[in-house]
């Protein structure tokens, strides 16, 4: 039985998750419901853009019927349990980590391989190649990024292999080994946009991963940006703890989010899915703008069923997909919260693989916020649906620091399993929840920066050495490739185009140089060296150097690599770029980039 409502309360939603004790409740014996199946779309499909619509037509009826179950003042009855209401305006400390697998992709492909060889103790994850990833990137003429452009890629015969969407940093990342018909490798063009206006270009990516495709005519950015915001849910019944300060952080969420940009137009959605077996396996409530109608249904959501551990994520994802009525022209994120894996041996046609796939196609994050109890086969199956739609995998964090087991023991006390690094800061989810969101309309709309946009070097130090780890270590292993000798390599000041941190640059590129001699993957030139030869030929110190000076200063150095960066603002990110030039055929042979 699927019961859709066009009112229950995001704010439930995101509360049930946050489970900081509690078991599964036993199922009643009841026979298993089929779980629903929905047909493979066209490649690129999207929901349509008014799905939503008679859902909010019906707000205002139900809204009078549910007051009283919610009450005017003081707790809420909720499954039995009472809460007490929190001080107005404000928001729950629930606190969360988060990580990017394909900003830390070296990482992910380990993490992957480590843990493909361990099967056996993943029963319920599905086998899935995510290596050689193609971030294929979308620009107008202006070199703006280009949300939603239509794009295929095609083989030699004119196959598409794969088709999809860029999101709204105007990229799509792309897995072929896991995404192109048959698995197919042969992909030799890429057409972008529809009609006249369709580009075509080679399926060659460069050395970082990045193909980038430049549109003839300027982006068409809407007067009011579509902004979808859904929430899946595992509402079984280890879930259902801190329900009131989690509608707190709902509230502050959506607050933040309005006030980001006059031209976001907001929308919230949800699914709620349980277990087969259970008295109400899946709910779904299509999108609207109506946050009220939320608060009035909130005692309507109830943390019950499950029994064993693995819950039927699948039907959660699905009719994500396909019931709520996400909108073509905007931004589209999800957050899945739960604290178990899906269910694969259900036989379902289509598992969370295929959904991962098609949220891509359609420009869907998935980000996925797991939850107290969490194990390494649900972070591990979280992690590859966040890592093929572009999310991140969020967790809840209880002191821990570092990498965690989610075991909740006194010396390693988190309760989720998150194999991360330690390349996290443990901060206030609804902080998180809102800088993806805000970082996704930035791409496309004027949005004021905040003070945590523009960090001193001073006060992340930790992160900025790991992240500048990760940045050297992607350049380290295309040098590996290049060459088997160890080459001698100069690196010059960094160039820098922030307006607001200018001592960011010269703060990067001494840690990169700290980084490189640690890593001895290249021999570096002395500083003082290249100091003298850039006042010898009056280049300038601020990093601003052509192609054609920077071979002229390798082989005045006698240095067979030239590095070279520069950082910039990408929406409300900070992006360093570097690259390595050879001096002796002034090509580019390796180049990456890290967000800081």
């Amino acid at each position: 039985m699927v019961r859709t409502s066009s009112f229950l309360p995001l704010l439930v939603v995101v509360a049930l998750f946050v489970s900081t004790c509690g078991t599964k409740t036993p199922k009643p014996e009841t026979a298993p419901e089929a779980s629903p199946t929905v047909e493979e779309p066209e490649i690129g499909a999207t929901g349509g853009a008014d799905a939503g619509a008679p859902a909010e037509r019906h707000v205002a009826s139900r809204a009078k019927a549910h007051a009283e179950a919610l009450g005017a003042v003081g707790g809420a009855a909720v499954a039995g349990r009472e809460f007490a209401t929190a001080a107005p305006g404000r928001a729950a400390e629930v606190k969360a980590g988060a990580h990017d697998d394909n900003e830390e992709y070296p990482m992910w492909l380990e993490f992957a391989g480590r843990y493909d060889e361990q099967r056996a103790g993943l029963p319920m994850a599905l086998p899935s190649d995510y290596r050689d990833r193609v971030i294929l990137r979308v620009v107008d003429r202006a070199g703006k990024l280009v949300m939603n452009a239509p794009f295929r890629v095609e083989d030699a015969r004119g196959r598409t292999l794969w088709a999809g969407r860029t999101y709204p940093n105007g990229e799509s990342v792309v897995f072929p080994r896991a995404f192109f018909l048959d698995g197919a490798q042969d992909a030799t063009r890429v057409a972008v946009g529809a009609g006249q206006d369709e580009v075509r270009a080679e399926w060659k990516p460069a050395l970082d991963g990045i193909l980038t495709v430049s549109l003839s005519e300027e982006r068409t950015v809407p007067e009011q940006v579509p902004v979808d915001v859904a929430f899946v849910l595992d509402a079984t019944g280890s879930m259902g703890d801190e329900i009131q300060q989690l509608r707190d952080v709902l509230l502050s969420i959506h607050r933040r989010l309005q006030n980001a940009s006059p031209q976001a137009d907001l929308r919230f959605g949800m699914v709620v899915y349980r277990d087969r077996g259970d008295v109400v396996p899946l709910e779904v409530i299509p999108f609207t703008a109506d946050l009220d109608s939320f608060e009035v249904a909130l005692s309507q959501v109830r943390a019950q069923g499950g029994g064993d551990t693995p819950e039927d994520v699948q039907s959660g994802l699905l009719a994500a997909l396909d019931s709520l009525g996400w909108r073509q022209t905007g931004l589209r994120n999800a957050f899945v919260i739960g604290d178990a894996p899906p269910h694969t041996d259900y036989s379902q046609n289509l598992d969370y693989l295929w959904a991962a796939r098609t949220a891509n196609k359609r420009a869907i994050r998935f980000h996925i916020i797991g939850a107290s109890g969490l194990s390494l086969d649900g972070e591990y199956i979280f992690r590859q649906i966040a890592v093929a739609t572009y999310g991140q995998f969020i967790f809840l964090t209880y002191g821990e620091t570092g990498e965690s087991e989610g075991r909740a023991t006194a010396s390693d006390p988190g309760k989720v399993s998150h194999h991360t690094g330690s390349n996290w800061a443990s901060r206030r989810l609804d902080d998180i929840v809102v800088d993806l969101v805000r970082r996704d309309l930035a791409y496309q709309v004027s949005v004021p920066l905040l003070a945590s946009d523009t960090p001193a070097p001073s006060d992340q130090q930790e992160y900025l050495g790991i992240r500048l780890e990760n940045l050297w270590d992607q350049m380290n292993r295309q040098f590996a490739v290049y060459s088997t000798d160890t080459l001698t390599a100069v690196l010059l000041p960094f160039e820098n185009s922030l307006e607001d941190s200018s001592a960011l640059a010269v703060y990067l590129r001494d840690l990169s140089m700290e980084v490189i001699v640690k890593s001895g993957a290249v021999k570096l030139v002395e500083r003082d060296r290249l100091d003298e030869v850039l006042r010898e030929q009056e280049l300038s110190a601020g990093g601003i150097v052509n192609p054609a000076q920077a071979v002229e200063i390798g082989n005045l150095l006698n240095s067979r690599l030239v590095l070279t960066g520069k950082v910039y603002r990408l929406g409300t990110d900070r992006v360093v770029h570097v690259r390595a030039i050879d001096s002796e055929t002034a090509q580019i042979v390796a180049a990456a980039r890290v967000r800081v």
